[in-house]
């Protein structure tokens, strides 16, 4: 077995493709169906794999998993973004006249 460094590539603009796709666009998809549709593209990819297998059917199987890893992408960004917070500054409505800042701990000097 030799490996190849394409489909990783593949993979890679795929998963970036999805991360950009929800920062561009971060309604389009709902969140409920934003997180089980991958994850049900995967299983439907596996069991097709397991049944069928590769040679049977792989343009079928590289679109379900290049889909997968798609969304996989956008529910990445969707998850870890903190602009759907209620108290994120984005959402505030009133003007901000000053921010409060918390010290964790004594400043360190430069050696």
């Amino acid at each position: 077995m030799k490996w190849v460094p394409f489909p990783m590539l593949r993979i890679a603009g795929f998963f970036i493709g999805g991360i950009l796709f929800s920062i561009y666009q971060p309604d389009c998809i709902s969140p409920n169906v934003a997180v089980v549709l991958p994850i049900t593209l995967a299983l439907v990819y596996f069991i097709i794999y397991f049944i069928e297998g590769i040679k049977t059917l792989p343009v079928l199987l590289g679109f379900i998993g290049l889909s997968a890893i798609f969304l996989f992408g956008y529910v990445r960004l969707y998850l870890q973004n903190d602009l759907r917070k209620k108290d994120h500054i984005s959402i505030i409505v009133e003007p901000i006249n000053a921010y409060e800042a918390v010290v964790r701990s004594v400043p360190q000097e430069k050696e």
